[in-house]
C-alpha cells in the first residue's frame, strides 16, 4: 500500500523539490503552499496521511495553529514542522530545521514512513 504524505511548505521551490523526491520515492502526496487550503481540504474528505509536514512559517495561519488542527483530526498522524527560522521544538512529532541536510531530512522521513516504525512506541 502507497504511503501518503501531507506537505505544507509555502515557499514553491522547496514544496515542489520535497514533493518530487517523495513521489520519485513512491509516495503520494498532497502539497499545499496556503495552510488555511490545506486545512479546508483535509476537513473536507475522507483521507488518511501517514505523516505531515508543516512549515511553521505560513503567510495565513500560524503553523502551531495548522499543527493543532490537524492534530484535533488525526490524533495519531507523525507530523514534522520545519522552519528556516526556529530550531526551538514546538507541538510538532520531530522539528526539521531548514539548514539540516536535505539527505537527513528526506531519511528521517523515510522510517516514519516504513513498517519497521510504530507510532504506538515512539511518543
Amino acid at each position: 500500500m502507497t504511503k501518503t504524505i501531507l506537505l505544507v511548505e509555502d515557499e514553491e521551490i522547496q514544496n515542489e523539490n520535497l514533493r518530487e523526491t517523495f513521489e520519485r520515492k513512491g509516495y503520494t502526496v498532497f502539497a499545499y503552499t496556503k495552510g488555511k487550503e490545506c486545512l479546508h481540504d483535509v476537513e473536507t474528505n475522507s483521507l488518511k496521511y501517514d505523516l505531515a509536514i508543516i512549515d511553521l512559517s505560513l503567510p495565513d495561519i500560524g503553523g502551531d495553529e495548522l499543527i493543532n488542527r490537524l492534530k484535533g483530526i488525526y490524533p495519531k498522524i507523525p507530523i514534522f514542522s520545519s522552519s528556516g527560522y526556529d530550531d526551538k521544538p514546538r507541538k510538532a512529532d520531530r522539528h526539521y530545521h531548514k539548514s539540516m541536510s536535505f539527505e537527513k531530512f528526506i531519511k528521517e522521513s523515510d522510517f516514519f514512513l516504513s513498517d519497521e516504525f510504530d507510532f504506538g512506541d515512539a511518543f
